[in-house]
C-alpha cells in the first residue's frame, strides 16, 4: 500500500503483513499525486501519470524513476482519464481533451493513441471516467461530448483505434463522473450509477471468448472433495489475470485483480460462486505460482461440480469437484495426519499442446510425477506411448524444462512457448509440445482430477481421518476405470463424443481443428491447428456425458488456416459421474 497525499511529494509505503510503514524516497519524483491516474504494471511497478511527466514507483527499493511524458496532450483544460493495464503490457492513458497516448511498459516508451470524436464530431471528454478491459484485451470506455455535458457516448478500443458501441445504457447518468465499472466473470462490464440503478454491457461472444490460451489462469492443485462451511486451498498460476480490470480517472479506482472461484452444477449447470481470501499475491500478468483460500458456502447444494478460477472475465480449464455435506480434511504437500497414504501403483500420463498453449497434466490421485520419459517441443510425432522426435526442429533442452516444472509434483503448467524453450526451427510456426510423464503414488501428495489411466484389478484400501466434527472411517476404493471416446468431422458439421451411462467427460486427450491425422488413440497434429481447439472443446464438452462441437471458423475463433479444408478431430477420456473418496453423507 502506497500513501501518497496531494499536497506535497512525501510518501510512505504499508507492509499490511508487517503492520509498518517505511518511507519511499521522493528523490526522483518531480509532481504530487493529484489530477493523475494510476496504474499497476506486469513487474509489480506502479505507473503514475500526468499531463507533465510520468513517473513509476520501483516496491523493492521503494524509490520513484521518471520515464518520459505522454507524447499528446492530455489535460485541457484539466483532469485525466484512466490508465489502464492492457494484456499486451501497454498502458492506455486518456485526457479530458479526448487525445490518448499509449505506454509500453515492456520498452517504456511512449506513442501517440487516436482522438476521440463523439457523432456529433466533438472531441471525447474522459474527466473522471471508468474504463475496463474486455477478455480479449480491448478496452471499454465512456466519455462526455466536451461541448456538450449531457450526452455520453461508449467506445471499445482495440489497441489501435477506437469503435463506437451503438447501444447505450436505459440508466446512465449525465456526467461519466457519477459511474463506476467492474468487471464481471462472465466477462460482461457491470455499470452502476448515483441513479441506484445498474446496467450490464455484453459484449460480442468471440470478444468473451477471444482471449489468448496464455492469458487464462491455471490450476495445478485444488481438492477433489469440499464440504459445506469448510475452507480449502487452491493453487496455480495467473489467478489475479493479466490486468487491474477495471479503473477510473484521478479521483477513484477499482481494481479487481483477484480470483473469483465459480462452481457449476453439473446436473442444472446452475453457478455458485465461493468467496476467496488470503491471496498470496496480486500481482498482474505474472507467471510465478500463486495460492489463495476459499469457503464453502454452508448452504451450498451438493453434488458433483466443475470448479474454475476466474480472473477478470477469464476462466480456468474446468475440473471436476464434489461437495459434500461437511467439512472434509485439507491435505497439504508437507504431509498432515490426514494426508493420503500410500499405494503403490504407477500410471503414465501425457501432454500435448500447440505453439503458445499452456499444456496442464495432473497426475491421479495422490500421486506425483517421479520421471520424464519423453519431451520435446519442436514437431515431435506420435501418439501417448509412442512419441518420437524430428530431428530437423527439437529444443535440446525440453527434458530439462519438463523436468523442472514437473518431477516431485501432482501437477504441472507448461507454456509451449519459444520465450520457455528458445527457438529450435525459425519461421517454422506449427511447432508444438509433447511429453509424457510417469506417476508413482506417494505419501502426502496433493489429490486431483484423475486423467486416463490403466484400469487396475487391485481394490486398495485408504484410511481417512475426518476433523473433530466428521467421524474417523476406513474406505475401500474401487479403481476408476476410464473409457476413450473420439470423434471426427468435415469443416462444417459436428463432431459429436458420447460417454457411457453414469460417465461423464473428465479430460480431454486429443483435439484439433485444422489438418489433423491419424486414427482414435494415435491422432496427430498437423500443419495447420487452431490455437484456440483445446480451449473451445473443453469450455463445452467437460462435465457433459456427451457433446457437440462445430467444426467452423467461426466456433474456434477464427481461421487458422485460409483456404484450406479442416477437419476436427477429437478425443475425450469419460469417467464415472461421481467419482469419491468414498466419504460418507452425513
Amino acid at each position: 500500500l502506497i500513501f501518497d497525499p496531494i499536497s506535497s511529494n512525501l510518501a510512505a509505503a504499508f507492509d499490511s503483513k508487517t503492520l509498518t510503514w517505511t518511507k519511499v524516497s521522493t528523490a526522483f519524483k518531480k509532481n504530487p499525486v493529484y489530477e493523475c491516474s494510476l496504474a499497476l504494471l506486469p513487474d509489480g511497478f506502479v505507473f503514475y501519470t500526468d499531463p507533465d511527466i510520468t513517473e513509476i514507483y520501483n516496491p523493492n527499493t521503494f524509490e520513484w524513476y521518471t520515464a518520459g511524458k505522454p507524447t499528446t496532450d492530455l489535460y485541457k483544460p484539466a483532469e485525466m482519464g484512466p490508465s489502464i493495464l492492457r494484456p499486451d503490457g501497454t498502458v492506455f492513458v486518456t485526457g479530458k481533451n479526448g487525445n490518448s497516448s499509449i505506454f509500453d511498459s515492456r520498452k517504456g516508451i511512449w506513442y501517440p493513441g487516436p482522438t476521440f470524436m463523439t457523432p456529433l464530431n466533438n472531441p471525447c471528454s474522459f474527466s473522471e471516467t471508468a474504463a475496463a478491459v474486455l477478455p480479449n484485451g480491448n478496452v471499454l470506455t465512456v466519455c462526455n461530448d466536451i461541448y456538450n455535458s449531457g450526452d455520453i457516448y461508449w467506445y471499445e478500443f482495440d489497441g489501435k483505434d477506437y469503435h463506437s458501441v451503438t447501444s447505450r445504457p436505459p440508466t446512465s447518468p449525465q456526467a461519466t463522473s457519477q459511474l463506476h465499472v467492474i468487471v464481471l466473470p462472465t466477462g460482461e462490464i457491470l455499470q452502476c450509477s448515483i441513479s441506484n440503478y445498474v446496467d450490464i454491457y455484453t459484449p460480442s461472444p468471440t470478444t468473451i471468448r477471444g482471449f489468448e490460451e496464455s492469458w487464462r489462469p491455471v490450476v495445478t492443485y485444488a481438492p477433489l472433495e469440499v464440504g459445506r462451511g469448510g475452507t480449502y486451498k487452491i493453487e496455480g498460476v495467473l489467478f489475479n489475470g493479466m490486468t487491474q480490470g477495471a479503473m477510473f480517472g484521478d479521483d477513484y479506482q477499482g481494481a479487481c485483480n483477484y480470483p473469483l472461484l465459480r462452481l457449476t452444477d453439473l446436473k442444472s449447470m446452475y453457478v455458485y460462486y465461493c468467496r476467496t481470501h488470503d491471496h498470496s499475491k496480486m500481482a498482474v500478468a505474472s507467471y510465478d505460482p500463486v495460492f489463495t483460500y476459499f469457503d464453502v458456502p454452508i448452504d451450498q447444494p451438493l453434488g458433483n461440480f466443475t470448479l474454475e478460477v476466474v480472473a477478470n472475465g477469464i476462466p480456468s480449464i474446468p475440473q471436476n469437484i464434489t461437495v459434500l455435506a461437511f467439512p472434509v480434511p485439507t491435505v497439504e504437500s508437507t504431509g498432515s495426519p490426514s494426508a493420503a497414504p500410500v499405494v503403490t501403483q504407477s500410471y503414465l500420463l501425457c501432454g500435448m499442446g500447440a505453439w503458445q498453449s499452456i499444456v496442464t497434466v495432473h497426475c491421479p490421485g495422490a500421486a506425483v510425477v517421479t520421471a520424464v520419459e519423453f519431451a520435446d517441443f519442436g514437431l515431435p510425432i506420435g501418439s501417448c506411448g509412442n512419441f518420437s522426435t524430428e530431428s530437423s526442429c527439437t529444443a535440446s533442452n525440453s527434458n530439462y524444462v519438463v523436468s523442472t516444472a514437473c518431477v516431485g509434483k501432482n501437477a504441472c503448467s507448461i507454456l509451449a512457448s519459444t520465450d520457455v524453450f528458445g527457438e529450435p526451427c525459425p519461421f517454422v510456426y506449427n511447432k508444438r509440445l509433447y511429453f509424457q510423464l510417469v506417476c508413482t503414488d506417494m505419501p502426502s501428495s496433493k489429490p486431483t482430477t484423475s486423467p486416463t489411466q490403466t484400469p487396475s484389478t487391485a481394490s486398495p484400501t485408504y484410511s481417512v481421518t475426518g476433523t473433530p466434527s466428521a467421524p474417523t472411517f476406513s474406505a475401500t476404493i474401487h479403481p476408476t476405470f476410464g473409457y476413450v471416446e473420439c470423434g471426427m468431422e468435415w469443416e462444417g458439421s459436428s463432431a459429436t463424443v458420447s460417454c457411457p451411462t453414469n460417465y461423464s467427460i473428465a479430460q480431454v486427450n486429443f483435439v484439433s481443428f485444422g489438418t489433423p491425422s491419424g486414427t482414435c488413440g494415435s491422432y496427430q497434429l498437423g500443419q495447420c491447428n487452431s490455437v484456440h481447439s483445446h480451449s473451445v472443446v473443453s469450455g463445452l464438452c467437460l462435465g457433459q456425458q456427451s457433446c457437440s462441437v462445430l467444426a467452423s471458423n467461426e466456433n474456434f475463433l477464427g481461421d487458422p488456416c485460409g483456404g484450406t479444408g479442416k477437419w476436427l478431430y477429437l478425443q475425450v477420456t469419460c469417467f464415472p459421474t461421481a467419482p469419491s473418496l468414498g466419504l460418507p453423507s452425513v
